[in-house]
């Protein structure tokens, strides 16, 4: 724990030597790390976004994702052994770019196209709805009143007074 660096942005690339990840493997591997730790990532990331609305800097995000990393290289280190330098490496060939399953491509790919697929019906859906809707005669005055009897009374004079108000009810 003494060797750790103190600066967020250190520590990790401390730990990125003790655990020999490929700098390709950087940024899946420290959203995996994020992730394992959301909980906390989401607090930190609102401390970062007050920080930023006072025109200030924080580095609470930086520093639970170095916390987090530095706990993988510490444990790594001190249980270090043949059998786990071999297993370790397996496990950061899943962090590669290129190291994706040709299947797993094919599904990606496929997966993708019915999205798009459905994002362009929705889109067209969407808009001839709200060409229609723009068609449809608005009110010169929209009202909500409580449903309540003593409301009832305002709600007709008011539709009585001005025939193209729209009134709607609204009950708690």
């Amino acid at each position: 724990m003494k060797e750790l660096p103190d600066n967020p942005v250190d520590c990790i690339s401390w730990s990125f030597r003790e655990l020999d990840i490929p700098i390709e493997a950087a940024d899946m591997y420290l959203q995996k790390s994020i992730l394992s730790i959301s909980g906390w990532a989401s607090w930190a990331r609102y401390l970062t976004w007050q920080a930023t609305l006072k025109k200030e800097e924080d580095e609470s995000l930086r520093s639970i994702l170095a916390i987090r990393v530095a706990w993988d290289a510490l444990i790594y280190k001190g249980k270090k052994s043949p059998e786990l330098s071999r297993r370790w490496k397996i496990a950061l060939e899943r962090f590669l770019p290129d190291a994706t399953d040709p299947d797993q491509s094919l599904e990606t790919v496929l997966h993708k196209a019915l999205e798009l697929s459905y994002r362009r019906s929705l889109t067209t859906t969407l808009r001839s709805a709200q060409t229609s809707s723009d068609e449809a005669k608005r009110a010169d005055l929209q009202a909500i009143f409580c449903i309540d009897v003593r409301s009832e009374i305002f709600r007709r004079g008011l539709e009585h007074v001005a025939p193209s108000a729209e009134t709607l009810g609204f009950g708690g």
